[in-house]
């Protein structure tokens, strides 16, 4: 579509009412999902690194449980 002047591209032909509230609603919603997409992929990945530091902790004293047992720390019952 072809406007002689600015004002004749923000009149929109008489459709201004209804073609700028649409565009600014759509503008909207993709800085919302922008947004709420990095929120959730920086949640997600405290969640993986949390994950995966609690599976190493547990790695970790499983490894320690198998040493004290195997290393001689029992009580002797006598």
């Amino acid at each position: 579509m072809h406007f002689d002047n600015l004002a004749a591209f923000f009149d929109m032909g008489g459709y201004a009412l209804y073609v700028w509230p649409a565009f600014f609603i759509t503008w909207l919603c993709f800085v919302v999902l922008v947004f709420l997409s990095r929120r959730e992929k920086k949640n997600l990945l405290s969640d993986v690194l949390n994950e995966s530091a609690r599976k190493k902790r547990i790695e970790q004293k499983r490894q320690n449980d198998e040493e004290q047992e195997s290393g001689g720390f029992h009580e002797s019952k006598t």
